[in-house]
């Protein structure tokens, strides 16, 4: 029971819309809620999918895949539908043309990146298996996902401040991925070069922390140039330094709990800091 939000990815799919909801400079608008819900089932419909097609290719390679304990191939899609379901009817609420078009590269990519094709020489290629594509990938798209669509959403002007956040936003998801490649060091393919793989696990976890540093950086340049506000910096100069120590542990803790709770829950926790900064603030 302990692991199912874990395995349902609601955990993920959190972490995900909460990390989209503080991206909007109102973050309590009905706009930006119906957004962060879309994310939310969105992500949990995207990971889902994802783990279905390693189970219906066969191509597992030891890897976490269950889907909330499903043992029915057909059940597990359901779920991956469902939840697809659920994030449409949330989508229609802030839907627009602009939004739409923006979508569609990160739909594509969530829709190819898990598939295997065969080619001529018998072998299977797939994204996942173009060297340091895997890491660039999710660090693009969250980014993307996270603060340029709610950006699009309420039609902000693009300034040098959005482009800089959406830049550093790309930094810290790929710091944030990198624990993942170290757990799934034993069973990905030696063609998928991850981080991990060529400059060994130690080093890949102080590179995953120096790129929060980048980004503590940025938000501590960001307040004092942009003037962000201050519970807003706090809540992510302490978070990440949890996170930091977090992604430390994962040293001598690769266990799919650790990374799958622990280091996949940094933006929640980023998140509840954020509440008790603005309470703190508001108090002060």
């Amino acid at each position: 029971m302990r692991g199912f939000p874990i395995s349902s990815n609601l955990w993920v799919g959190l972490a995900v819309a909460l990390l989209g909801l503080m991206s909007f400079p109102q973050p309590w608008s009905l706009e930006a809620i119906f957004y962060s819900f879309f994310l939310f089932f969105a992500t949990i419909s995207a990971y889902s999918y994802m783990r279905w097609v390693k189970i219906a290719q066969g191509n597992t390679g030891g890897q976490p895949h269950k889907i909330i304990g499903l043992k029915s191939d057909t059940l597990a899609l359901a779920y991956a539908v469902l939840n697809g379901v659920l994030a449409l009817s949330f989508l229609r609420f802030v839907f627009s043309p602009s939004l739409f078009w923006a979508l569609i590269p990160a739909l594509i990519v969530a829709v190819l990146y898990p598939l295997a094709f065969p080619n001529p020489n018998r072998h299977f290629t797939s994204l996942r298996t173009v060297p340091m594509l895997k890491l660039l990938l999710i660090a693009l798209c969250w980014s993307w996902l996270s603060f340029g669509l709610p950006m699009i959403i309420i039609d902000q002007v693009w300034t040098p401040y959005l482009f800089g956040e959406l830049a550093f936003r790309s930094l810290l998801v790929a710091g944030l991925t990198i624990p993942f490649d170290v757990r799934d060091i034993d069973y990905d393919s030696g063609r998928m070069r991850t981080i991990p793989q060529l400059i060994g696990i130690d080093r890949a976890l102080q590179w995953s922390v120096f790129l929060l540093l980048i980004y503590e950086v940025w938000i501590i340049a960001a307040y004092f140039i942009f003037h962000l506000e201050l519970d807003f910096c706090l809540a992510w100069l302490i978070g990440l330094e949890l996170g930091a120590l977090i992604i430390r542990k994962v040293k001598t803790d690769r266990s799919e709990w650790f990374i799958g709770f622990w280091v996949e829950g940094i933006p929640i926790f980023i998140f509840i800091l954020y509440l008790l900064a603005q309470l703190a603030v508001g108090n002060y």
